[in-house]
């Protein structure tokens, strides 16, 4: 699905698990032509679901994007990577829209430094920490075809 097809769409929802597409590594944005109606709209669905972020994906485009409330100043992520982590690992509960009403205790980086391109293609990187990093790791690998229910939910 392209931009265009998915702002064409008259219901913009979540996709939940098992759906295929939430377990495919997405493909790279190379034209950077109508992504940002495309992201408005994305952080109206992931507002009115109460997330954090949400990735591509999950509204059904299988591109290397996520918007998210965890970084106010920088809330739209186009092509993003990891570039580095810090040595330091923490677990924490964290749940996923298209994982409705489960929780999972998940280890991750508490720092890492982020490489992505804007809306206009500029490209940009920045050290994150804490619970911001655990939001980005959590959409990258949405990115990369990896849910969270691949460690064990806490009953």
């Amino acid at each position: 699905m392209s931009p265009k097809e998915f702002l064409a769409l008259a219901e913009k929802k979540i996709i939940t698990f098992p759906n295929e597409i939430l377990t495919t590594p997405t493909n790279a944005i190379k034209d950077f032509d109508d992504w940002e109606q495309v992201c408005e709209i994305m952080i109206g669905i992931m507002r009115k679901n109460d997330g954090i972020g949400l990735a591509a994906p999950q509204v059904g485009l299988p591109f290397r994007l996520f918007v998210t409330d965890s970084t106010p100043k920088m809330p739209f992520y186009l092509n993003p990577e990891v570039l580095e982590t810090g040595q330091k690992t923490q677990l924490g509960m964290e749940g996923c829209l298209s994982l409705p009403k489960e929780l999972f205790n998940v280890n991750r980086f508490t720092k890492v430094k982020v490489k992505w391109q804007t809306l206009t293609g500029k490209t940009c990187t920045q050290t994150y920490e804490g619970y911001p990093a655990r939001v980005i790791q959590h959409e990258i690998d949405h990115l990369d075809g990896k849910l969270i229910n691949r460690f064990a939910p806490l009953k």
